[in-house]
């Protein structure tokens, strides 16, 4: 039984090198978020991520986004099998947890900033959902965001965090006033006292080591100063979290801040040409996908990274990407 299970997991990396091969020529940007000690539902654990970063650093070759973008404007060869290692927000476990491995195997990353967030200011939005379904004594979530209203059981841990995945998802829709404004209300109506600050699960690294990480292979890029949705604030605040986060983050870490990560991927055309106006020389999305050289450099597309490594080679090796294809042409086939 042993080696049959053996013999299947070869045949399975061999396919996968087969399709990686395929798209040897395609620019990988791999999108992280939070990080673990331990094996965790929502996060990375810290063996999983030393675990794909030695699956890259034997069969990929990791480059920082400079040499990405180099490659990509034609400045200089974008070497095969290339990838960007990214990770969003700038929470401490990036700090303490992925930054250690990352420098241990010598491999370059990209860590998207939200300003206000790196000065302890103020909390990512959608840890306050978080924050308040973990910690409420009801054992239901009763409440209204909008015109939704919600009645979730809290059964455990996992139930906890769905809820509060459920209502982020309503709270998107809203604009950066409202949000707030109803998340008031559910910390109210769940019996919950938000801190002014983020407490240490959800806080970030602080500029000092901002900037050490800088001098040591990290490339620190923006994502804005509050995390707002980009689609859904005016023109005049989509120019001051574009330009005001790439100089507050420069004043902070004393660092050059050239590249920006749209949060939760949402952007318009009004976001995309207040990135443009700021000088950043790239932008990054959450839309799934590889880069090619004709790519707006204003929106690339990126991979998301799982706390599995068979999901994470089919991401990365682009089987994932010929089977969402294969899924359009057949429902475009059917219509």
């Amino acid at each position: 039984m042993l080696k049959k299970k053996i013999i299947s997991a070869m045949n399975q990396l061999k396919v996968l090198r087969l399709f990686e091969t395929r798209m040897k020529r395609r620019l990988r940007v791999l999108m992280y978020h939070r990080f673990s000690k331990e094996k965790h539902p929502h996060r990375i654990s810290a063996a999983e991520f030393e675990r794909q970063l030695k699956y890259l650093k034997r069969y990929a070759r990791v480059i920082t986004i400079d040499e990405a973008i180099d490659g990509l404007t034609g400045k200089k060869r974008l070497p095969d099998f290339s990838t960007v290692i990214t990770i969003d927000d700038g929470y401490r476990d990036s700090y303490e947890i992925a930054y250690p491995i990352l420098r241990k195997l010598g491999l370059p990353a990209t860590m998207y900033v939200v300003s206000s967030f790196m000065e302890g200011k103020a909390w990512l939005w959608t840890d306050k959902a978080r924050y308040v379904t973990e910690h409420t004594n009801a054992d239901r979530v009763e409440t209204s965001v909008g015109s939704r209203r919600f009645s979730i059981p809290l059964s455990d841990s996992g139930s906890r965090l769905d809820a509060a995945s459920m209502l982020n998802e309503a709270l998107k829709q809203m604009s950066n006033d409202d949000k707030e404004i109803a998340l008031e209300k559910l910390a109210d109506d769940l019996g919950v006292h938000l801190p002014e600050t983020p407490p240490a699960e959800y806080s970030g690294f602080n500029a000092a080591e901002a900037a050490e990480m800088g001098t040591n292979g990290i490339t620190i890029g923006s994502h804005t100063i509050s995390h707002p949705l980009m689609n859904r604030i005016t023109a005049r605040e989509q120019e001051s979290e574009a330009k005001e986060s790439r100089r507050r983050l420069a004043e902070l870490t004393g660092l050059e801040i050239s590249h920006f990560c749209y949060p939760n991927g949402s952007f318009d055309d009004g976001a995309r040409l207040a990135v443009r106006n700021a000088g950043y020389r790239s932008a990054v999305s959450s839309d799934f996908g590889y880069c090619r050289r004709e790519d707006d450099l204003d929106l690339l597309p990126r991979i998301p990274a799982e706390d599995d490594m068979l999901a994470f080679l089919q991401n990365y090796t682009g089987l994932e990407g010929v089977k969402r294809s294969t899924r359009r042409l057949l429902r475009g086939g059917s219509a």
